[in-house]
């Protein structure tokens, strides 16, 4: 079980590396979106996976169209102390978020860490607004990572810092 879930985790670190897809195919399958949470439905028997829906306000890089969908239901799975999703931020929080269509046309957040994310790259994150110190290093660490095709080797030879800054307030 826990190589399954590293296995699975470590192709979801978009931007930093994929084992079995291309970068360009990890994009065509997920977005990062920044929204507001408008529900959270009941946690399954369980407690291991919630619906979250999320009024999405704009789309940092990926290929879900708010303008078609302007709000996205998501499932949002969640088990033990490895997770990087401790909680979920309560209704009406601002967020950051990686979410994946499925084959099935649904989407669902990752459960994995995801270099380029703040808050110790968890794959939905609390943010105060879109013009939060947080979000634009994020976005500038996005860029840096797209722009390298998933070759985050070249990109730390070249003095890019992969990960968001520890910061004393968290």
């Amino acid at each position: 079980m826990w190589f399954f879930c590293c296995f699975q985790c470590r192709r979801a670190l978009a931007g930093i590396e994929t084992l079995n897809r291309t970068e360009a195919e990890f994009w065509d399958r997920c977005s990062v979106v920044y929204g507001n949470i408008s529900s959270i439905g009941e946690l399954s028997d369980y407690g291991t996976s919630a619906k979250v829906t999320i009024d999405v306000r704009a789309v940092l890089t990926g290929t879900f169209d708010p303008m078609r969908d302007p709000e996205v239901a998501v499932r949002v799975h969640f088990h033990g102390q490895l997770d990087t999703i401790r909680e979920l931020p309560p209704v009406k929080s601002h967020v950051l978020v990686v979410i994946e269509k499925r084959p099935s046309g649904e989407y669902r957040i990752w459960n994995c860490f995801f270099a380029f994310m703040p808050r110790h790259g968890s794959p939905i994150a609390a943010v105060k607004g879109f013009d939060e110190k947080e979000v634009q290093e994020m976005i500038l660490r996005l860029r840096t990572l797209r722009k390298f095709k998933g070759k985050w080797q070249e990109a730390v030879k070249q003095g890019v810092e992969l990960y968001p800054k520890q910061r004393s307030s968290e």
